[in-house]
């Protein structure tokens, strides 16, 4: 498993990712191509889930400027 604590925060999923669809590039047939979707999908959910988070806080911040300037 990848050592959660030297790993940087955003890049940890992504090397979990890329290991996952690594390996699938390696495997023939029906295991390779669930791996290799398995690691597109937590790419996936995990740049979802930042896209998300960033939008949460810039949207703070407006709204918190907006209340403070009213």
């Amino acid at each position: 498993m990848i050592p959660r604590g030297r790993v940087p925060f955003l890049r940890s999923p992504l090397v979990l990712a890329a290991l996952f669809y690594g390996l699938g590039r390696s495997r023939p047939g029906p295991e390779g191509r669930r791996s290799r979707v398995a690691g597109l999908v937590i790419a996936a959910v995990w740049l979802g889930a930042v896209a998300v988070t960033g939008l949460v806080v810039v949207g703070t911040i407006v709204l918190l400027g907006l209340v403070a300037l009213h």
